[in-house]
Formats: structure tokens, sequence, C-alpha cells
């Protein structure tokens, strides 16, 4: 007999319910799901909830990760801010993102606690803005060069203050 990869009733685990009796607990599956990468709590309990756990046995794992310090979404947030960050993303995106990802505004606004925009953010747009430049290749007095450059920035999440600051700071124009 040939080996086909499949379980003898030949359904994946992943076709069984939650119900079934071999299935995965809501809490096993919690662990499972934290130990590949960190998660919000909405982001976990939104995967338990569609693996077709109910809502007792998902708050009830929700319960038990948090107890164990497995789910901190304030520090999920910093650490996703200094992410993106690093990824040459402006505030603005980042907060959408983290808006996107689950985390509520108050955790949101503790991401950035201790990050002093005003400065870091226009210094941050000339880095990421320096960068695309060089693997540009054009002219930085050309204006039409530097109005995509200024639409690029906004759409890495720069306010309109910082992309123009980052811009101001290119060599003037011959």
């Amino acid at each position: 007999m040939a080996k086909t990869g499949k379980r003898p009733s030949g359904r994946s685990s992943r076709a069984r319910g939650a119900s079934d009796a071999p299935s995965r607990s809501a809490k096993e599956t919690a662990f499972r799901l934290l130990s590949r990468r960190s998660h919000s709590r909405l982001e976990l309990s939104r995967k338990l909830e569609q693996r077709g756990f109910d809502t007792a046995d998902v708050a009830s794992a929700m319960a038990l990760c948090e107890r164990l310090g497995y789910l901190d979404d304030d520090a999920l947030a910093r650490r996703w801010r200094a992410r993106l960050q690093e990824k040459g993303y402006g505030a603005l995106r980042i907060r959408k993102t983290l808006a996107q990802k689950g985390f509520n505004p108050e955790q949101i606004d503790g991401a950035f606690s201790g990050y002093d925009a005003a400065s870091e953010e226009a210094a941050l747009a000339y880095r990421v803005l320096t960068a695309r430049m060089r693997s540009g290749g054009q002219d930085p007095g050309d204006r039409k060069a530097r109005e995509k450059w200024y639409r690029f920035l906004c759409s890495r999440g720069f306010s309109r203050s910082d992309a123009l600051a980052a811009l101001n700071r290119l060599p003037p124009r011959d």
C-alpha cells in the first residue's frame, strides 16, 4: 500500500473539528502557536476561534497564557514598533499597522512612549530617503524626482513635515 501522507481516516488534522477526541485542546494549540512567534491577545483568540474552539475554552487558554507570561500585548507592540522602524517605516504607518494587528490605542501610544518623534522621525526619514536615492540613481536636484521621493516617504508613514524636512536636507539644486 502506497503512503499518501494522510491519516487513516483520510482527513488531515486540520480538517478535524476541535470537538473530535484526538484533536488538540485550545491550550495546546495556543502554546503551539505562541512557540512559533508572539501573538497579540486578539490575534491569538481569533486563531483559536477559527480552529473551532468554543468561547469558554478560548478564554481559559488566553487566561493561562497571560498568567504564564506568554501574552504581553504592551511588550509586543513595542517590539513591532521597533521592528517596523528598523525597516524604515514612519510613525503614521506603524500606528496603522499596530491597529490592524488588534492593538488598542493605549497600547499603541505605549509603544511610542520614550520615543522622541519630533527629532527621530525626521532623521529616520532622511536615512530612508538617502538609502532610496542610492538605489534609484536620480538627480537630487530634479523636481520630479523630489516629488516622487516625497510621495514615497509619505507612503512609508512619515508626516508631510518630516518628508519635507528630509528633502530639504538634500544638497541644493545646481
